[in-house]
C-alpha cells in the first residue's frame, strides 16, 4: 500500500455554512499542469497498466461516463498486455429506486463480457450521518466532500485490492464557453442541451456585478447581516477563464477539488486500501489540456473520446442524464434526526435554522446543505459526551 498522504483540514465554520470550500490547503496546494503531447487515452491507459500490474484492481463502476470509461479503458489495457482483468464494483440500493442505473451498468458490463462483477446491496450505510459517516465525523470532524464515507462499504469489500475511483473526471472533460460557442456557430447546439446548460451555468458569475445578485447566490439559510463576509469568503466576485488552459488550471486547482481529492484517499486508509483517483493524474490532465486546444471541448462526449477512446460505448459517451442518489444519502437515519432537530449545533450568527430546516424537509435538500447536518449531529454529540 502507498504511504496515507497528509489529512485535509475539516472545514472551517465559514465552509460549513456555505456548503463548499474555498480556502486552499497548505498540504495540498495547487499544481503545475504542463502540455503532455500524448493521446489522452494512451496516457491513460499506461497509468491503468501501472495499477494492473500491482495486482488486483476493483474499480467503482456507478455507470457513469467517467467509471465506465475507467473500467472499459483498463479491460482493454489488461487484455492487450496480458494482465489480471480489473473487477467491476457496483453499489446497488433496493430501497432507493431513483438511485437505479442497472440500464446503463448492464449496457457497459455486456459490452465488455466482463465475468466479474461484484454488486454490494446497501440501506442506511451511506447516509450522512449513518454509521460510516459518524465515525468519519468523530475522527475527522466536517470534511469535504461531504460523502466521502459512502464508498466506505464498498472498499471494505474489495480489502486487499487497488480501488480505482473516477474523481476528477468532470474537471478534465468539462464543455468550455469557447467549445460551446463553436457548437453555435456550426448550429449544433440544439443536439448538445447539456453543453448549453453548462454554458449557461458557467457564465452566471459573470453577471455577479449587477446589484443584489451576489448575494442572491449565496444559499438561502445565510442570514442577510452575514451575506457580505460569506460572499468574500466564497469569492464570488472572481470571473472564471475563457481559454481552455486557465479554465482547466481553475477547475482542476480549486480548492474543492484538491482537498477533495485528498479526503477520498484519507478514506481509503480508513478503510484499508489504497485508494487511486487515474483521472487526477498530473500526466493525464497535461495529455487533456494538450488534446483541448487553445480552447478546449465543446462538449463532455467529445472529451470523453479523448480521455476513453473508443473503449467506451458510444450510447454512454453521449449520456447527459443523471440519477438522484437522494434517497440513498438522506435516509432513515437523517430524516429521523431533522424531524426531531431543534436548532443547535448550527451556527446561527451565519445561519437562520428555520430556513436551514425547511431546506433539510425539502423531498431534495441541496447538497450544499449537508456540512451543516453533519456539524449539527456531532455539535450535538459531542455535546453530551
Amino acid at each position: 500500500m502507498t504511504p496515507a498522504a497528509t489529512s485535509p483540514p475539516a472545514m472551517s465554520i465559514e465552509e460549513i455554512a456555505l456548503g463548499s470550500v474555498y480556502e486552499q490547503s497548505p498540504e495540498h496546494p495547487p499544481r503545475v499542469i504542463r502540455p503532455v503531447p500524448r493521446p489522452p487515452s494512451a496516457v491513460l491507459g499506461d497509468v491503468l497498466a501501472g495499477l494492473l500490474r500491482r495486482g488486483r484492481v476493483a474499480i467503482a463502476f456507478s455507470g457513469g461516463i467517467d467509471s465506465s470509461g475507467l473500467l472499459c479503458l483498463a479491460t482493454e489495457v489488461a487484455r492487450a498486455r496480458g494482465l489480471e482483468e480489473p473487477i467491476a464494483v457496483t453499489a446497488r440500493f433496493p430501497d432507493a429506486p431513483s438511485t437505479d442505473e442497472s440500464r446503463w451498468q448492464e449496457l457497459v458490463v455486456g459490452h465488455l463480457g466482463l465475468a466479474d462483477w461484484m454488486k454490494v446491496e446497501l440501506s442506511d450505510e451511506c447516509d450522512v450521518i449513518g454509521v460510516d459517516a459518524q465515525a468519519g465525523l468523530l475522527r475527522h470532524g466536517v470534511r469535504w466532500p461531504p460523502l466521502v464515507h459512502a464508498e466506505q462499504p464498498l472498499m471494505r469489500a474489495c480489502h486487499g485490492a487497488t480501488y480505482v475511483m473516477g474523481n476528477g473526471g468532470d474537471e478534465i472533460t468539462f464543455p468550455t464557453r469557447a467549445g460551446v460557442v463553436e457548437l453555435v456557430a456550426r448550429g449544433t447546439v440544439r443536439r448538445n442541451r447539456a453543453a448549453m446548460r453548462a454554458l449557461v451555468a458557467d457564465l452566471t458569475p459573470e453577471l455577479n456585478w449587477l446589484p443584489g445578485r451576489a448575494s442572491r447566490l449565496l444559499p438561502s439559510w445565510i442570514r442577510p447581516e452575514a451575506r457580505p463576509h460569506l460572499r468574500e469568503v466564497a469569492g464570488h466576485h472572481r470571473r472564471r477563464p475563457f481559454r481552455w488552459a486557465a479554465a482547466l488550471d481553475h477547475r482542476t486547482n480549486a480548492p474543492w477539488a484538491r482537498r477533495g481529492h485528498a479526503t477520498v484517499v484519507q478514506s481509503g486508509v480508513d478503510a484499508g486500501v489504497d485508494v487511486v483517483q487515474p483521472l487526477t493524474d498530473l500526466d493525464v490532465v497535461g495529455a487533456m489540456l494538450a488534446a483541448g486546444g487553445r480552447w478546449g471541448f465543446p462538449d463532455r462526449a467529445t472529451a470523453a473520446l479523448a480521455l476513453f477512446g473508443d473503449s467506451l460505448p458510444l450510447a454512454v459517451r453521449r449520456r447527459v442524464d443523471k440519477v438522484d442518489f437522494t434517497d440513498a444519502y438522506i435516509g432513515r437515519p437523517s430524516r429521523a434526526f431533522i424531524d426531531a432537530w431543534d436548532g443547535r449545533g448550527v451556527p446561527t450568527d451565519l445561519v437562520d435554522p428555520e430556513l436551514l430546516a425547511a431546506e433539510w424537509r425539502s423531498p431534495s435538500p441541496r447538497y450544499s446543505s449537508i456540512p451543516l447536518l453533519q456539524h449539527a449531529w456531532l455539535a450535538q454529540h459531542t455535546s453530551r459526551g
